[in-house]
């Protein structure tokens, strides 16, 4: 889930991440209209599914045209689905966090979150990005992309499950006025439109724009 709820967060978005400096990782997981909590990583754990070394992950990354040495993975029990930016010292410029629980359910929810990462380099990061689209047709536009992702390189798994775990990236609160990603039915619309679109040629960021230009109004 890219968080685009305010100008504090588009200062975050491009800060250096708590979760590399601090002895804590601290997160707020939003729940419509309801709190947040914050969630505590233990001490010196990074990315505990070893994302950065995941077959279908760097499939993806190769498929997006992304360098992987621009991306760092952390995970822990908790702890949400987002893209941040960062100022790593290894040189990465963004951070993708997620909930070790979900095991191998990740997968999915962390390719929507390297739709974001497309998103940010293409259109030259959050500002930008905001100013040409609001936030829901940004979170059906990464949605799209993993329905690309999954019919280029994924598509031995299970069509049904990987979309449902795609929604492990952002909570839907039918109660919330402001829902950014979408209610379940956009979701699997935009997944879908990815997965059959017959424009194999172009590139992520290209595919993208095509959507957001020409497919993102059969969604209904």
């Amino acid at each position: 889930m890219l968080k685009l709820l305010s100008a504090l967060v588009a200062t975050l978005l491009f800060a250096s991440s708590l979760c590399a400096e601090e002895l804590f990782c601290l997160n707020a997981i939003e729940k419509g209209d309801q709190g947040a909590r914050p969630v505590r990583c233990r001490v010196g754990e990074t990315d505990p599914l070893n994302l950065k070394n995941n077959t279908d992950i760097n499939s993806v990354m190769e498929l997006f045209g992304l360098d992987p040495t621009t991306i760092v993975f952390k995970g822990c029990e908790g702890l949400g689905f987002h893209t941040y930016g960062t100022a790593d010292s290894s040189g990465a410029k963004y951070l993708i966090s997620y909930s070790s629980e979900a095991n191998e359910k990740a997968i999915a929810a962390v390719i929507h979150e390297l739709g974001h990462v497309v998103q940010l380099n293409y259109y030259g990061g959050y500002a930008s990005l905001l100013k040409r689209y609001p936030s829901i047709r940004i979170e059906l536009g990464a949605d799209y992309l993993a329905g690309i992702a999954y019919k280029l390189v994924l598509n031995e798994k299970d069509l049904k499950g990987f979309e449902q775990n795609i929604e492990l990236a952002g909570s839907y609160m039918p109660s919330s006025i402001n829902d950014e990603h979408g209610n379940p039915s956009k979701r699997n619309q935009a997944f879908r439109l990815g997965v059959f679109d017959e424009s194999n040629s172009q590139s992520a960021a290209k595919l993208h724009q095509n959507f957001q230009d020409n497919r993102y109004a059969r969604i209904q």
